[in-house]
This record gives C-alpha cells, structure tokens and sequence, in this order.
C-alpha cells in the first residue's frame, strides 16, 4: 500500500515531501550537535513539528491521477487498467485518446474504439518512431492491435493527425509483476505530416 501511494503522488507533493524530508533530518542533525554541546536552544519542537508536517502531507495530502498528457511528445508510465482504460496524449486537433487492454507482461492490446481514433498500424521492422517515413502506407485493417515491447505503434485520428507511439514496457499483475502498467513514448505530427524522420 505504501509502495502505491507513493506510485500516485504527483511531480510537486513528491518534490515538496522530499524537501520536508530533507530539511527534518538537517534539524536533526543540528539538534544532535546541539545537545553535544549542552546548548539550550529549544531544538526538538522545531524537528518534531517539521516532521509532524512530513508525516501528515504524506498521508493526508489528496492525490488525483491524471489520465491525460497535453505534451506533442513524451513518455509516460500509464496504470491501464485505470480510468476506463484510457489515456489521452496531446492536445485539442492534436489529441489522441489511447484505448488498452491486458495481453502478458510483454505485449499490450490497443484499439481505435475511442470516438477520437480513426486508425491504428503496426509498423513491423521499427523500432522507434523516426524509422516510420509514410504513416498512410501501413496496414490501418485492424480493430485491435497487439504491440509487444520495443514495438512502434502508428495511429490517426479523426482529424486526419498522426502519432508513433513505442511501447516500451508492460507489466501485469497477473504475471508476477507489481502492478498493471504500461510505458509508452510518443511524438504527435503537427499539420497532417506522416514523415516521422
């Protein structure tokens, strides 16, 4: 339990939990040395009250999973079997609405039900988005593909947009793995490009 919370707290409470973190053991470092040297400078109600504050961020401070990531390129580590299963790369035209399922802890499904989602390709033989030259000329035949690790995805959407997708590892809690997860990198083509080169 511990291990997931700490999975789901955001970029800015990690951040903010480490600095209050760091700054306990510094006082209490400076209250030792004090205390060495029979000073009476009240030391402990400042480390206990700081780590007081450490202890109820960390256990009180509300935590909300974002499903979504508004950048044209990135990476991210996804819970897929949150959120209806799906996960939203970029942004308004931009914006592609990724559908997955459970395969094993090495291959992921993913389809083109989203309302988004015109299209999804397999491109055999690449293994990252800048070996795709002409994303009109894969094989878009398929409700559902299933990309193992290191595989390159292509997808359209309604708007006549691409993004590459490489799904660079899968976990399934049904296969010894800790939890269910699924880590993708992406770039999005602006204005209807299909070169990714």
């Amino acid at each position: 339990m511990f291990h997931t919370l700490l999975y789901r707290l955001e970029r800015n409470q990690k951040r903010a939990l480490a600095v209050l973190g760091c700054v306990f053991l510094i006082l209490s470092i400076i209250w030792f040395v004090l205390e060495l040297y029979d000073q009476s400078f009240p030391m402990e109600p400042i480390v206990v009250f700081v780590g007081g504050i450490a202890t109820l961020l960390a256990s009180y401070w509300p935590w909300a999973p974002h499903y979504t990531d508004r950048r044209l390129k990135g990476r991210a580590s996804i819970d897929y079997m949150s959120n209806n299963q799906e996960f939203i790369i970029g942004r308004e035209e931009l914006s592609f609405t990724l559908k997955f399922s459970k395969a094993s802890d090495e291959r992921i499904h993913i389809y083109r039900d989203p309302s988004d989602i015109e299209a999804v390709a397999l491109v055999h033989g690449a293994g990252l988005p800048s070996e795709v030259r002409d994303a009109k000329a894969l094989d878009y035949s398929n409700r559902v593909i299933s990309p193992a690790e290191g595989d390159v995805v292509v997808l359209r959407n309604i708007h006549g947009h691409y993004a590459a997708m490489v799904v660079c590892d899968v976990r399934d809690s049904t296969r010894n793995d800790d939890r269910d997860e699924v880590t993708i990198s992406w770039v999005i083509n602006p204005e209807h490009g299909t070169d990714f080169s």
